[in-house]
């Protein structure tokens, strides 16, 4: 039996959209639960490196994703470690 769908800080999904109703509706739709005290606010923003995976369900393909820090040059910023998200996340 497949546990429910848990979000989780720094990751999310971008689904297909099935049915666009224009040329200008996104191709992709999702969501990501970003955990603020993990980055730094710098004039009300923040910058986020993303990660992704490319994942199938019984619905086509979607894309796992993964927030992190900026990596940054001269060893002053690395991200953490990336782990890939299980298929055992997809909320279906």
């Amino acid at each position: 039996m497949k546990k429910e769908f848990e979000k989780r800080p720094n990751t999310g999904g971008l689904f297909a959209v099935k049915s666009k109703q224009a040329s200008n509706f996104p191709d992709y739709r999702g969501d990501v639960l970003i955990q603020l005290s993990e980055f730094e606010i710098k004039d009300g923003m923040i910058e986020i490196s993303l990660s992704g995976w490319k994942k199938q369900y019984s619905g086509g393909t979607w894309l796992s994703l993964q927030a992190q820090k900026p990596w940054v040059k001269d060893g002053q910023t690395q991200p953490q470690k990336t782990q890939e998200i299980q298929d055992d996340d997809i909320p279906f």
